[in-house]
């Protein structure tokens, strides 16, 4: 863990190494970790401030908000993915799940 944070964090000016953090963190909520989604939410962030146009990192925040329990707030990055990218197809399947009861 703290070789990933200090990877990410000698390049703050890249949108890809705070998006691999995000990965990180969130592969560590898979085996029980705390807090992991709450920093990977953090490193998403900081990922979208560099590289808004990029559609993976909305996407990535909404699955995020998604597993936090967040539905609303996934809502409303998972459309900010598709507006960057109509067919981006991650967004528009975890649109499905979110619209599904």
């Amino acid at each position: 863990k703290a070789l990933m944070d200090h990877a990410a964090l000698s390049d703050r000016h890249s949108a890809d190494a705070h998006l691999s953090r995000a990965v990180f963190y969130i592969s560590l909520n898979a085996i029980g970790f705390p807090r992991s989604l709450e920093t990977a939410s953090d490193a998403l962030s900081q990922a979208a401030a560099l590289a808004p146009a990029r559609p993976d990192i909305p996407f990535q925040q909404a699955d995020v908000a998604r597993q936090l329990g967040d539905s609303a707030r996934a809502l409303v990055f998972v459309k900010h993915s598709l507006a960057l990218k109509q067919d981006f197809e991650p967004a528009m399947e975890l649109l499905r799940k979110l619209r599904s009861p």
